[in-house]
């Protein structure tokens, strides 16, 4: 096929690509210089004819100073703008990208800041979120004596160190010095804080006293007064007792000083009865019962003169002993002697004794 003049220049045919379609490569002019290298389809028509121009670029699609054909004209120029390489820095809003060609030369321009720790926590600047060590500090407000010694914060802006002292307890003081101290228990900074040690009662920092340490001021108990081998504290001293633990006995009426343990009497002495008390008498809440019979005494010859020893007459058997009372005790003394009339008196040995109303004998 013969070679065909387009837009200037001639076509050389290169071959088919597709059935009903020719496929031109560089071409020159008439006058021999070189065209521009292209490679053109032209569809065949019947006949194997060429077609004419076709295609649906207008002239902002392609780059001013360039021409080119569609369906409606040829050699029609170009008005896309040749903007070379732009470059663009970033800023605080959107920038227009400007219609046209670029020729791959253009660039955003990169900031060597641009990076997480140089951007608050939670914002994110051109895909680089901050980290979360950067952050508003405004609402700070802590000073030096706020925080531990040689520790640093940053407050409103500013990076404080801290001045707070680290202290320690001491169980010879209860002195309390501001400043930090350790998580620890009082219990070990002091070994004597136990409850053994506080008084019944009382709680010492959570301790609760021992029941038996009591105050023991009040005590005023001697030895003596303790039974033996016991043993109390008395006014902050403790005391062991020496009173001796004792025994009743029924051989004696004496009672010694001492501790008695509980008991009654009757049981000490069993002879303690009812029956071995004088009536109308009580011993140890004891009243008596007993009664006493009439005795049997010997008899008088006679009555003895004012309480004398000689017998001065026959008569007191038969008219003192015979129809006046027997008497046993001094309780009965000066008993009227119904036959005589006569007060009679007893000596203690069953001998009749005749008082002031009897002076002359019967």
């Amino acid at each position: 096929m013969q070679n065909m003049r387009k837009f200037g220049c001639y076509l050389v045919m290169a071959g088919m690509i597709l059935p009903g379609t020719m496929v031109f490569d560089t071409a020159k002019s008439a006058e021999g210089e070189e065209c521009t290298p292209k490679v053109v389809v032209i569809p065949l028509i019947s006949g194997n004819q060429a077609a004419g121009p076709v295609g649906d670029a207008v002239a902002a699609d392609v780059l001013a100073g360039k021409t080119f054909s569609n369906d409606n004209a040829t050699a029609v120029s170009g008005t896309m703008v040749d903007n070379l390489g732009v470059v663009i820095t970033p800023g605080t809003t959107d920038q227009t990208i400007a219609e046209g060609y670029h020729d791959g030369t253009g660039y955003v321009a990169g900031n060597a800041n641009l990076l997480s720790n140089n951007i608050k926590n939670g914002v994110t600047i051109f895909g680089t979120t901050g980290t979360l060590a950067i952050i508003d500090t405004s609402s700070g407000d802590a000073v030096a004596g706020d925080i531990r010694a040689g520790k640093k914060a940053w407050v409103d802006g500013g990076e404080v160190t801290g001045t707070i002292a680290t202290r320690t307890l001491s169980s010879t003081t209860t002195s309390f010095s501001a400043g930090y101290y350790e998580a620890g228990n009082l219990t070990t900074i002091d070994a004597d804080l136990t409850t053994d040690n506080i008084r019944s009662g009382a709680t010492l920092f959570g301790v609760a006293g021992n029941s038996n340490v009591v105050d023991t001021s009040s005590g005023d108990a001697v030895a003596g007064e303790m039974l033996a081998g016991k043993k109390a504290w008395v006014d902050g001293g403790e005391v062991t007792g020496t009173l001796a633990t004792q025994t009743l006995s029924p051989t004696t009426s004496s009672v010694s000083a001492g501790y008695y343990e509980a008991t009654d009497l009757t049981t000490i002495d069993t002879d303690l009865t009812a029956g071995n008390i004088k009536s109308g008498a009580q011993l140890f809440g004891v009243s008596g019962t007993y009664v006493a019979a009439a005795p049997t005494v010997a008899r008088a010859w006679g009555c003895a003169l004012d309480g004398g020893t000689g017998v001065s007459a026959p008569w007191a058997e038969a008219l003192c002993l015979t129809d006046c009372y027997e008497i046993l005790s001094a309780a009965y003394c000066d008993q009227v002697c119904p036959s005589i009339g006569m007060y009679l008196d007893l000596d203690g040995h069953g001998v009749v004794a005749r008082n002031s109303f009897c002076n002359t004998p019967m």
